[in-house]
């Protein structure tokens, strides 16, 4: 999914941004602040933990699209 697939699809935009907890498509600027941070030297005592930046609602999306 980027950009230029969202805006030459209005619909695929207004599903994908229903089932999104901040109700928007996502962008880069939304984890680049983790990412930053992540590949500093300042989490080198973090370990064991997990961050998830998955979309695990793609299949949801795919078939409300499909319908």
């Amino acid at each position: 999914m980027n950009k230029d697939t969202l805006e030459n699809n209005p619909e695929l935009e207004k599903i994908w941004s229903s089932v999104t907890a901040l109700g928007r498509v996502g962008v880069a600027k939304d984890i680049g602040g983790v990412v930053v941070f992540l590949a500093s030297e300042d989490p080198r005592r973090i370990n064991g933990q997990r961050i998830e930046a998955s979309r695990r609602d793609i299949p949801v999306i795919h078939q409300l699209y499909q319908n």
